[in-house]
């Protein structure tokens, strides 16, 4: 990840083990997404972030690991000073997509080095509106 990413491990209290990860990096000046119509008129976040990361060990997916992962991470991106945030998933990431989208992000355009790829799916969440 890059340098200025943001990572979070979630442990087995046990034997320390990790079990969940995430990040998220602040996204690129001029690289916001544009904003879905949903959000029109809302004011655009002045800082992204974008979410690059989010893993869960496969023998304790649908235990909630990820939902709470991912509102920390949304939680630590606001609280240092991101308006928003976006992440890209791959087209067939049916759980995933569920996910993002049961936690208040709604599709939007291809943003920063994505454009034209048709394999993915971009999500954006502006917490302040989306609630």
């Amino acid at each position: 990840m890059a340098q200025d990413a943001r990572f979070f491990v979630i442990r087995r209290q046990d034997d320390n083990l990790a079990v969940a990860c995430g990040g998220y990096v602040p996204l690129a000046a001029g690289a916001a997404p544009a904003l879905p119509d949903l959000a029109a008129g809302q004011g655009t976040p002045a800082a992204w972030g974008e979410i690059k990361r989010l893993f869960v060990d496969g023998t304790l997916r649908r235990q909630g690991l990820a939902r709470l992962l991912m509102r920390h991470m949304e939680q630590h991106a606001l609280a240092q000073g991101f308006g928003g945030i976006c992440l890209e998933t791959g087209i067939q990431s049916d759980a995933a997509i569920g996910l993002y989208a049961s936690l208040g992000y709604v599709r939007a355009a291809p943003f920063g080095p994505y454009q034209g790829d048709v394999n993915s799916v971009f999500m954006v969440k502006i917490p302040a509106f989306l609630r």
